[in-house]
């Protein structure tokens, strides 16, 4: 049976922190949705992505420190795309900051973070690009901007813990 993009990537030997994909299996954190299968985070701000059941293969982003009241966000339909969307900039962290941001702060953001490139994240993405034929999506902020219009955020659901830390009604979500 061939492999899905996920396991590809997953089972990929390249260093996945320098791109802000960090690994571990210690995710426990209040705004987790419930069916989440958090698979890597940046590494700080208790920042993480994740593929929820019930979304076939759509990647969010999980973030406790969130704005709006909006702790767990889509950033892409596929994984596929979510990797295209690592690949155009050159990191997982500018993905995350989309959902508050406008483009013009966006762009000022991804161009500050892209003069502090280190040392093995260029040969990460090359790798990911070459042996996973992924192709860097073009204009990542409107794409994801998009998804996160069009998806309705009331069919996340959130643990009684969620509710009770936030203080938000089950009812609003």
């Amino acid at each position: 049976m061939e492999k899905s993009c996920f396991e590809k990537f997953m089972a990929l030997d390249v260093d996945k922190r320098v791109i802000g994909l960090e690994e571990s299996d210690d995710y426990d954190d209040f705004c987790i949705p419930i069916g989440a299968k958090i698979f890597a985070g940046l590494g700080v701000d208790g920042v993480q992505f994740c593929m929820i059941d019930g979304f076939d293969d759509m990647v969010f982003s999980v973030s406790p420190y969130a704005l709006y009241n909006k702790y767990v966000n889509p950033l892409s339909y596929h994984f596929e795309d979510f990797l295209g969307l690592v690949l155009s900039c050159k990191n997982s962290n500018p993905l995350e900051q989309i959902y508050w941001s406008n483009e013009d702060d966006f762009t000022a953001f991804l161009e500050e973070d892209m003069k502090n490139l280190f040392d093995g994240q260029e040969l990460a993405l090359q790798r990911i690009q070459t042996e996973l034929e992924i192709t860097p999506i073009p204009d990542p902020f409107s794409y994801v901007k998009k998804i996160q219009a069009e998806f309705d955020y009331s069919l996340i659901k959130y643990s009684d813990e969620f509710y009770e830390v936030t203080g938000l009604d089950k009812d609003m979500f």
